[in-house]
């Protein structure tokens, strides 16, 4: 990170806006993708990736976020160990500690590496095996020491400990140190595949699980290893875990197996038992008695008796990418990694609807004619239910297993966007043709249908068809070549396009196009006779057809993946926690409801560090002059406003345009009130 360095002339842009908590995160869905399990003084921390850490005080009955300390966007926890009554966090950047039971963060200073895949104890030693090769500590986590003597590959990926000795797995095979990881010495002999994913220890036996060979057994610390994954029916064996004897083995795509023969054998562990259909695991971890499975998208699972059963252990648990939603007759659906979810309350409680779905990123859902279509980036292609997501079944006849990335409908066809052109669908799904006469790129991200015009976005522009796709033109002018149009509105008799650098107009269904708002916008959607936009982060609302724009943000600092209407709500899908909503009647009349905080607070800018732009947000309980300033590093007061204001919550947008990189105070004072925060300019 810079420092500043030097302080030029330069102009702050501040406007403000009074603004009230209204977005809340619902019940879920519940899940996330869960890449560690750790027991620590009788707490259970479960890391996430995005979502930080977790923790469970009745052993993953109850979890609650404990990640405070961690840096903004540095959430992606892949290893968790306990050592000294110290709980240690490994993400793709740093390494953190805990000594209050995940209250508090802080990183590890003079740590080494990144990319934390595993860490390891013995005696005052700590081992962290990163994508930079192997860190060691030898003063109980005082200070560490990166020698790397002997590897051929810096990609590890796991540690086991056995007769004094460290035995690592590396993308580029097995290797062993003698010497508390000064040297290493290549112990790949036998192995055909040499990308490991995991490693366990049974006894004097090393298990190690490979990217496509399966799983391997070494009875002579890694000097030989043979082949012991009969059973397994893919070889992508992602982890291993021993739990009462018993071996247990998760691959990619069928889910997990064990083995009571120390792997002469394997046999499915996971069928119509408590656990989803075919989970992608993680990681296996064995604490407490359990043995705890982490999934990818599904969250966290666990069983006491050796697979028979699993137990759903995801309540509290929110880290969930929704990527699509859909509101039908009052429910809503909402597609994540893995599943497809509903709810029927306004998002108070989530039930799986995903009967029959073998895929995974359900990236779109569209209703037409009483059923419901689902499409995936999984390689699945398109699933239709024609009841409520009781049951899916694969449509793919003449379309293939591909990407897609959108699907609409006109009276009596369906249309799809994919990778591979647009595809066309006379008879509810059941075939499909290909329909891209015209298009002059076949990678289309977006399809829909407003006021009788076919419109679907390609990476060499916005196209329309007036005659269900027999031929595509562009469509018009007015929208930059380079731009990215990521979704579209019919308003008020006019068109409106959700663009990459702002929202377009068209008043003449999309022959020209003029900029309406120069602000980069993923989602837009009409409700109660206002504009309602998402530009990733933040929201704006518009009562007069987009020529001003007010925030609506309170309450959210997520980015928004989908944005729907339902019954009284909107709803926002995010990448990384759950779905939140806003009753859309508090904007009834073109005015967010007034809500008179209770105290003077000045919270942290987001986003923080942030370029070129970031916002800032103080509560007066009463009316105040209030006063903001904004210091250098060397205390120099480079702006000051004074400003009288009622009682309410404001947001002060900060444009650092003009401003070199560096580290920057703002100060907020009213009635006696004095509080002063850090942000940090990043370009």
């Amino acid at each position: 990170m810079k420092l500043l360095k030097s302080i030029s002339i330069f102009i702050l842009v501040f406007s403000t806006q009074v603004i009230y908590q209204q977005w809340i995160q619902t019940s879920g869905p519940e899940g996330g993708n869960v890449y560690a399990v750790a027991l620590s003084g009788g707490i259970l921390f479960a890391g996430l990736s995005p979502g930080g850490v977790y923790r469970s005080t009745d052993l993953g009955g109850n979890w609650v976020q404990c990640s405070s300390g961690f840096l903004s966007g540095d959430d992606n926890v892949q290893a968790l160990y306990s050592y000294n009554n110290i709980i240690y966090a490994g993400t793709r950047s740093w390494l953190y500690s805990s000594a209050d039971n995940g209250n508090n963060w802080s990183r590890v200073p003079g740590f080494m590496g990144s990319e934390v895949t595993d860490i390891k104890s013995s005696g005052s030693y700590l081992y962290a095996a990163t994508y930079g090769g192997v860190t060691v500590s030898s003063d109980n986590g005082i200070s560490w020491v990166m020698n790397n003597n002997g590897l051929t590959n810096l990609y590890t990926n796991a540690l086991v400990l056995k007769d004094n000795k460290l035995i690592l797995a590396t993308e580029g095979g097995a290797f062993i140190s003698s010497d508390n990881g000064i040297n290493w010495v290549n112990i790949s002999s036998g192995l055909t595949q040499l990308n490991i994913n995991d490693m366990t220890r049974k006894g004097n036996d090393i298990y190690a699980a490979t990217a496509g060979g399966g799983v391997f057994k070494s009875t002579n610390n890694g000097s030989n290893w043979f082949y012991s994954g009969s059973g397994i029916q893919y070889p992508n064996v992602l982890s291993m875990e021993v739990h009462d004897s018993v071996l247990f083995a998760a691959d990619f795509s069928s889910g997990i197996y064990y083995s009571t023969n120390n792997g002469a054998f394997w046999e499915l562990a996971t069928f119509l038992n408590g656990m989803p259909n075919n989970p992608i695991t993680f990681c296996l971890q064995t604490t407490g008695g359990v043995l705890f499975a982490g999934l990818l998208g599904d969250g966290i699972y666990g069983t006491t008796n050796s697979g028979a059963t699993w137990m759903d252990l995801n309540r509290g648990i929110i880290s969930t990418a929704v990527l699509s939603m859909l509101p039908v007759n009052g429910t809503v659906f909402a597609g994540t990694t893995r599943r497809i979810f509903s709810s029927t309350d306004n998002g108070h409680s989530w039930l799986f609807a995903s009967g029959g779905l073998n895929c995974t990123y359900f990236t779109c859902l569209h209703a037409s004619g009483g059923e419901i279509y689902a499409g995936t980036a999984g390689g699945c292609g398109i699933y239709k239910t024609t009841n409520n997501g009781l049951f899916w079944q694969n449509v793919n006849s003449g379309l293939g297993n591909i990407f897609i990335n959108e699907i609409t409908s006109t009276p009596g066809n369906i249309f799809a966007a994919t990778q591979q052109g647009v595809y066309k669908s006379t008879n509810s799904g059941n075939s499909w043709m290909d329909a891209s006469s015209g298009l002059s790129n076949l990678f289309v991200d977006m399809i829909q249908y407003h006021n009788g015009i076919l419109f679907a976005y390609t990476l060499e522009g916005l196209y329309r068809s007036t005659n269900n796709a027999q031929q595509w033109i562009p469509s018009g002018t007015g929208i930059p070549q380079n731009t990215s149009v990521e979704d579209m509105v019919f308003h008020n008799g006019m068109l409106y396009a959700a663009a990459s650098n702002g929202v377009y107009a068209s008043s003449n269904n999309g022959a020209s196009w003029f900029l309406r708002f120069n602000i980069g916008t993923s989602e837009i959607i009409s409700v109660d006779n206002k504009l309602i936009i998402s530009n990733w982060g933040q929201f704006r609302y518009s009562t007069n057809n987009g020529v001003s724009w007010q925030l609506m943000n309170d309450g959210f600092n997520k980015e928004c993946s989908s944005l729907i209407v339902s019954d009284s709500n909107v709803f926002s899908g995010t990448y990384a926690n759950g779905v939140f909503k806003y009753d859309r009647r508090l904007i009834s009349a073109g005015n967010i409801t007034e809500i008179i905080p209770e105290n003077y607070k000045l919270y942290s800018n987001y986003p923080n560090p942030f370029n070129p732009a970031t916002y800032i947000r103080y509560d007066i309980p009463k009316n105040a002059q209030v006063l903001i300033k904004v210091y250098d590093i060397l205390g120099r007061i480079v702006y000051s406003s004074s400003e009288y204001k009622q009682a309410g919550s404001y947001e002060v947008k900060f444009d650092g345009s003009n401003l070199a990189s560096g580290m920057y105070l703002y100060s907020f004072e009213a009635n006696g009130y004095k509080d002063t925060k850090k942000m940090v300019l990043i370009k």
